[in-house]
């Protein structure tokens, strides 16, 4: 599953993540009722975020080192970039 524009997989391992732990939370706790069964939930969707999280930094930082290659800079060059944006980011 792609959405969007780029060629990027996130929505595919989102898509897949939520699968797989939500499989792993009923293969490791079984039928659970009543409260539990929300919990569960929370969780796997706590999970997931935290992979879509990671995904999509991780793809955009390939997308920018992609990107400059392009346009000739050198990771060097972006990396000091990414940090001027995250100071300014943090600061505003």
């Amino acid at each position: 599953g792609l959405i969007g524009a780029s060629n990027s997989p996130i929505s595919g391992v989102g898509i897949l993540v939520v699968l797989v732990a939500a499989l792993l939370i009923k293969l490791t706790y079984g039928a659970v009722g009543g409260g539990e069964t929300v919990k569960l939930v929370a969780y796997t969707l706590f999970t997931a975020s935290i992979v879509f999280g990671i995904a999509t930094i991780s793809n955009d930082n390939l997308q920018d080192l992609k990107t400059g290659q392009l346009v000739g800079s050198t990771p060097w060059k972006q990396q000091v970039a990414l940090i001027i944006g995250v100071i300014f980011g943090s600061a505003i």
